[in-house]
């Protein structure tokens, strides 16, 4: 597998930017850049890559570690054929510890034992005699404090990801797909209605009566900001994808497109930092409606 381009790098960040395991990534990374400034591997390709493996282990469950025991060998191999000769090989042995924290991180957040310790046990073993124990220890103390901000978000997406058909792998497969061929007449009004359809967007397909009861319990067509407040009351609880399109709330729901996509516009500045349209106290009603009771 190569390494991302720029541009792919580019492409993920925007697409991933608010994603809680993307999140945690950058904080990763940017411990571990402070210890080699060195490195090669991007917090993108460091996405990707933990993404992909912890996809692999939860789909095969590893029922006697024979993934993990292996891991560490198939991915050294693997950087240093990526690095070649633009690092040496402390700085892929620091990239492949990088990617075996990600995926620690990761499972820690999986509510089950056999994560939790047989094969979070057998993936530390392995950064302990590969890595060094002294180094193990002292980028732990480095990791500790800022990677314990991301806990509470990493847990509620990992409880919500874990029991949904939804993966990351499917998705980078999605994003990476080459521009698609000129459609005809009748496969661009097909495509359209498929990527419009409102249900699509929902995070755990179990959950689609109930996050669409909701929704039209407490929408108000004629009323467009209340109305893009609910939808991001789901977005914000991770039962809505961010990518929710306005047509696809209009054919659901009846919202006018064109009245309520300004609400989700502002929504995205917003979580970027680049404006206050939105405040806490604001949102929490609506994020209510998504919890449980």
């Amino acid at each position: 597998m190569k390494r991302y381009q720029q541009n792919q790098c580019a492409k993920l960040k925007e697409h991933f930017r608010e994603h809680p395991y993307y999140k945690l990534c950058k904080t990763v990374f940017n411990v571990f850049q402070e210890v080699c400034p060195t490195i090669v591997l991007t917090p993108e390709q460091l996405f990707v890559d933990a993404s992909l493996t912890l996809d692999s282990i939860i789909q095969t469950g590893d029922i006697y570690a024979e993934q993990c025991q292996s891991l560490w060998t198939e991915k050294y191999n693997q950087y240093r054929e990526q690095d070649g000769t633009a690092a040496d090989k402390d700085d892929t042995m620091t990239e492949v510890a990088m990617l075996f924290y990600m995926v620690m991180f990761g499972m820690t957040a999986i509510n089950h034992s056999h994560y939790r310790s047989t094969l979070l046990r057998t993936l530390h073993d392995s950064i302990c005699k590969f890595y060094g124990i002294k180094q193990c220890l002292d980028i732990e103390q480095k990791l500790r404090e800022p990677v314990n901000l991301h806990t509470d978000e990493m847990m509620f997406w990992m409880a919500v990801y874990i029991l949904s058909t939804h993966s990351l792998t499917k998705e980078f497969d999605t994003l990476n797909d080459e521009e698609p061929k000129r459609e005809t007449g009748t496969e661009r009004k097909a495509h359209i209605a498929k990527v419009t359809k409102f249900t699509d967007f929902i995070i755990n397909n179990a959950e689609t009566d109930k996050v669409i009861s909701i929704i039209k319990q407490n929408i108000i067509p004629n009323s467009p900001k209340p109305s893009a407040l609910v939808i991001i009351g789901g977005i914000e609880t991770g039962k809505i994808r961010q990518d929710v399109t306005a047509p696809s709330i209009e054919k659901e729901f009846g919202v006018k497109s064109n009245s309520i996509k300004p609400y989700f516009t502002k929504y995205k500045g917003y979580k970027k930092g680049q404006n206050n349209y939105y405040s806490e106290d604001e949102l929490k009603p609506y994020k209510n409606l998504f919890c449980e009771k």
